[in-house]
């Protein structure tokens, strides 16, 4: 395991955090790669939102920051808070990739010449980095707390994982 500090850094929007929750937050996070931060705003939608049974915790190895620039006024926004505090802290601290799950999330983070990643990312460079040995247990996990990803989807990314044992 390394212990230098991650030099590539990700901006993490509400859906991969509760993610990373709902795994347990998982204890690989302190040797992940990659530092991840998340604006205020993401903090605090995670802080107020819905819950599954159990209590669910910030992970620590989460870096929480103040965006630099003010958001525009709820009204005329088309994204929720916190996708939008996610790409306006991206293009505040010049960092190219983002953590986004939600499909109008995405497409603006990619408006906004962002590179976009989700929570399976998070997972395949988890085992790529040789942190898990399965990212199928930990999918399993997320739908049975509530978290929703397209079969086809999953049944690609388990094939490239080397996990998909189906037809």
């Amino acid at each position: 395991m390394n212990s230098d500090p991650p030099t590539h850094k990700l901006v993490i929007n509400t859906g991969p955090v509760i993610a990373l929750t709902l795994c347990g937050t998982p204890s690989w996070l302190n040797n992940f790669p990659h530092a991840l931060i998340a604006p205020d705003e993401v903090r605090r939608e995670f802080d107020q939102g819905p819950r599954g049974a159990g209590s669910v915790v910030w992970p620590d190895v989460i870096r929480v920051e103040s965006l630099k620039t003010q958001l525009p006024p709820k009204q005329d926004r088309t994204l929720d808070e916190g996708e939008a505090a996610v790409i306006q802290l991206a293009m505040d601290l010049g960092i190219p990739d983002v953590l986004i799950d939600e499909q109008r999330g995405r497409k603006a983070a990619r408006a906004n010449g962002l590179r976009v990643h989700g929570t399976l990312w998070l997972l395949r460079e988890a085992k790529e980095w040789c942190l898990i040995s399965h990212v199928a247990p930990l999918i399993e996990q997320l739908r049975l707390g509530g978290y929703w990803f397209d079969n086809k989807l999953v049944e690609e990314f388990l094939r490239r994982c080397g996990e998909w044992d189906g037809p």
